[in-house]
């Protein structure tokens, strides 16, 4: 029965079971638990709950605190992660009871204005709007170099060779493009502040990046433009784990067509394999900016090999929680507008 049950508040001496019942379901580990709960610059301690069973920890549900745009206005948010139940505690709804305290617990807090999920699958989204979430958007997936990847996918030089032809008529001479390891913290987050509109969005500080981009399971690569007054115009980071498959995690730019130079840029020299972005707000104007450029929307794989890319949850709503009762029917609109949200694949806690 749930009633023989305890949650509670994450304390100190719950981190070694929280971080072995997490290793029982995923690849996890101190590291990744200390960068994600601890290193966050906008958290004093780790902000999470707990289900206990006497003295064990059967269940985690944790948080991560940003802050957001809105309005040209800072507020604090937080993130949904890293939710498991012990496969031997199951079918009694404690993840859905662990969910509503936490939640009822941020929101007697009252520092958070909502909380956010980008990652959730079918069955998750389906529970979430069972307890008042709110569905806003919808996730798609575009994919780039798919045809050298299907002929060459294998053969990283042969990939990269078919780039280079397909782009002979790009000259990049007169360009001052940068590809590299190196983040540059600073520049980056001046560049996204510049950038700051109406939308709800990632304020993406100094301090963000430089934590947000040392996530000890990924490689990261950024390519750079610098206008002629050495300031930067453009950057793209991308997520490099997967040599097979590299991921757009996140852009900015001036002008769009910097953007899609320092885009073909990196794909004539630099990639070898599939390249893939997340769109979270499904619209003709946004979908029709990634197919400008080069992508080709998921729904294009049954055309050439529907084995050939990652199995994706498509088409689902992002996920939204409100912790102010202030919130009337009116506000809601702005959450459940998709164009008010400028959202990328950097703000999923599983990326």
């Amino acid at each position: 029965m749930a009633n023989s049950y305890k949650f509670s508040i994450f304390k100190n001496r719950h981190e070694s079971q929280v971080i072995e019942l997490l290793k029982s379901e995923w690849i996890y580990s101190a590291d990744i638990f200390n960068w994600k709960f601890k290193l966050n610059p906008y958290t004093s301690g780790v902000l999470g709950f707990v289900v206990l069973k006497g003295d064990k920890v059967v269940g985690f549900r944790g948080f991560i605190p940003l802050k957001f745009y809105f309005r040209g206005k800072i507020i604090n948010v937080v993130s949904l992660t890293d939710g498991f139940i012990s496969k031997y505690h199951r079918r009694k709804k404690l993840f859905t009871l662990l969910n509503e305290y936490a939640l009822n617990r941020l929101r007697l807090e009252g520092h958070f204005k909502f909380v956010y999920s980008l990652s959730s699958i079918k069955a998750s989204t389906k529970t979430y709007q069972k307890s008042n979430w709110l569905s806003v958007g919808k996730k798609r997936t575009f994919y780039l170099n798919v045809w050298s990847s299907l002929l060459f996918g294998h053969f990283p030089y042969f990939s990269s060779l078919l780039n280079r032809v397909q782009k002979l008529n790009q000259n990049f001479e007169n360009n001052r493009f940068h590809f590299t390891q190196k983040c540059l913290f600073g520049h980056m987050s001046n560049l996204a502040s510049s950038l700051v509109s109406d939308n709800f969005m990632n304020t993406k500080s100094r301090e963000y990046f430089k934590w947000r981009l040392k996530n000890p399971t990924k490689k990261y690569k950024f390519a750079y433009s610098f206008d002629s007054k050495n300031c930067l115009d453009c950057y793209i980071i991308f997520d490099c784990t997967s040599k097979k498959q590299w991921k757009l995690l996140d852009f900015k730019y001036k002008k769009k067509s910097t953007f899609t130079k320092l885009l073909n840029y990196v794909i004539k020299y630099k990639l070898k394999g599939l390249l893939s972005a997340y769109l979270y707000f499904d619209s003709s104007s946004s979908s029709s900016f990634y197919e400008s450029i080069g992508f080709f929307p998921v729904n294009f794989r049954k055309k050439i090999n529907s084995n050939f890319f990652m199995n994706r949850n498509e088409n689902l709503p992002f996920m939204i929680f409100l912790l102010e009762d202030r919130f009337d029917d009116s506000n809601k609109d702005n959450f459940l507008e998709p164009r008010k949200w400028n959202l990328s694949l950097i703000d999923d806690d599983g990326a």
